[in-house]
């Protein structure tokens, strides 16, 4: 879920930035050009992949197999602990 939201959050940067070019196209021309300048001006919607695009979800980094043990563990001692407690 992550992964979709940083490669949308992305997009969003890459488009924001094209509007932002286009409009200051647009001012230096003083707003005469034709539609095919404007569509290149603009370049809303040229996509191209980004780092998020192609990453791994079953990759972990170090630390991610790190913390799985310790909450696999924490759960296990905590499911003794109540067994253990019910039994007294």
């Amino acid at each position: 879920m992550s992964r979709t939201f940083f490669d949308q959050a992305e997009r969003l940067k890459d488009r924001r930035h094209a509007l932002r070019q286009g409009r200051l196209f647009v001012h230096l021309n003083g707003g005469k050009m034709s539609v095919d300048e404007m569509e290149k001006a603009f370049n809303w919607n040229m996509s191209s992949d980004n780092a998020f695009a192609n990453i791994n979800p079953e990759a972990h980094a170090p630390w991610g197999v790190v913390m799985k043990e310790l909450l696999k563990t924490i759960q296990e001692t905590s499911k003794a602990g109540i067994k253990a407690a019910e039994r007294k």
